[in-house]
């Protein structure tokens, strides 16, 4: 058997891309990720500090950086609580590499090391 997460690791998790996604905060544990802005990121903010939820945010916890797009290939940088470098996805649009972020902050979040989140872009 593969061991894909650290023993003991169990985490509430919300990804948010959008304002209606804001509900998914209910826990009062657990972590919220992020790529919205303005309004939006001030309202998780706020929601996320009186709860006293960790926060992850696209560019202020975590940051992606695309190097290269061309043929449905996408390699970009992750920055968060590690640096992981030349990561490759299929994908045509610089948001693909986002999303993907938005994913391995996630896993990230819950101890996932780097191979396996290299082995699970390769999807």
């Amino acid at each position: 058997s593969v061991n894909v997460l650290p023993k003991g690791i169990v985490e509430d998790i919300a990804i948010i891309t959008n304002s209606k996604g804001i509900s998914q905060i209910r826990n009062d544990k657990g972590i919220v990720i992020t790529n919205c802005t303005g309004k939006d990121l001030q309202e998780i903010k706020e929601k996320t500090k009186q709860k006293e939820i960790r926060l992850k945010a696209l560019d202020e916890k975590f940051f992606i950086k695309v190097k290269h797009l061309q043929k449905g290939r996408i390699i970009f940088d992750y920055i968060g609580e590690n640096f992981y470098l030349n990561l490759e996805i299929k994908g045509k649009k610089a948001h693909d590499a986002i999303d993907a972020g938005l994913a391995i902050a996630a896993v990230e979040a819950l101890g996932v090391e780097e191979e396996m989140i290299r082995e699970g872009l390769k999807g």
